[in-house]
């Protein structure tokens, strides 16, 4: 019994974690339109946009992992593994529109720099909810920070980190520190990936003890690398193109 209720603890922290960071990606994405020249009639179309890009996305991973499409078979193995693909399509769509959009650009230019470091905060949540995954026995203790995941590191450190962003007044010494703080956190966040794509049952296994990593293709857990991850990596990829852009604001 302790187990089972462990378990719906755990999924419904988890759903409440994912409803929490959507819900404050668009709120930001609301305040930080407000801040652009934009008119309110294209404020709101980027804005709706945004609201579909999220709940497209979400029904999207969550159908396909619902009926099995995700699953990763030792037996039957797909190469590519199909979630490894879904988790790096919005990485190219969102270096894509980063680099050729002048209304992405001008909307990164006006984010608060230290929104997209606080926000990195939420991994600190990710990592307790990988342990209790684990401490079930559903996610091997390599993927969580008693094993060789040190994600909480950054989401620990995301907090004085911001601090450090929003009190800066030097333009130089705050893009030092913003390229150096995402360049730490992407290194981090790969390490941890790497980790969990060899934990999977995949012919390319490194790590045999078991549970291997598949819950993660599971619904809703597949939220975790098509949802939480990709929010990681684009805060990240986000905060850094921002900070190549102050040196054109100076």
């Amino acid at each position: 019994m302790e187990n089972i209720n462990l378990y719906y603890i755990t999924i419904v922290g988890f759903l409440s974690l994912i409803a929490f960071s959507m819900l404050l990606i668009l709120r930001g994405l609301k305040l930080t339109l407000k801040r652009t020249e934009f008119s309110n009639q294209k404020q709101n179309k980027i804005f709706f946009q945004g609201v579909f890009v999220v709940l497209f996305w979400l029904g999207l991973t969550g159908i396909l992992s619902a009926f099995g499409v995700l699953e990763m078979n030792e037996q039957k193995p797909v190469i590519p593994p199909p979630l490894l693909v879904l988790v790096n399509i919005p990485l190219i769509v969102l270096l894509f529109f980063i680099n050729l959009s002048k209304t992405v650009k001008e909307i990164i230019k006006v984010i608060p720099s230290h929104w997209l470091v606080y926000f990195q905060s939420f991994r600190i949540v990710v990592e307790i909810l990988l342990w209790l995954l684990f401490v079930q026995n559903l996610l091997p203790i390599q993927m969580t920070f008693e094993g060789k995941n040190f994600d909480i590191l950054v989401g620990i450190l995301a907090i004085p980190a911001g601090y450090f962003v929003a009190k800066q007044t030097s333009i130089k010494a705050k893009k030092k520190l913003l390229i150096a703080w995402n360049i730490f956190g992407l290194c981090v966040l790969a390490i941890i990936v790497s980790i969990a794509v060899l934990s999977a049952p995949l012919p390319i296994r490194y790590f045999m003890n078991e549970p291997s990593s598949k819950v993660v293709s599971t619904f809703p857990f597949v939220w975790l690398p098509t949802v939480l991850v990709v929010i990681a990596y684009s805060l990240h990829i986000l905060s850094l193109k921002q900070a190549f852009l102050i040196k054109e604001k100076s």
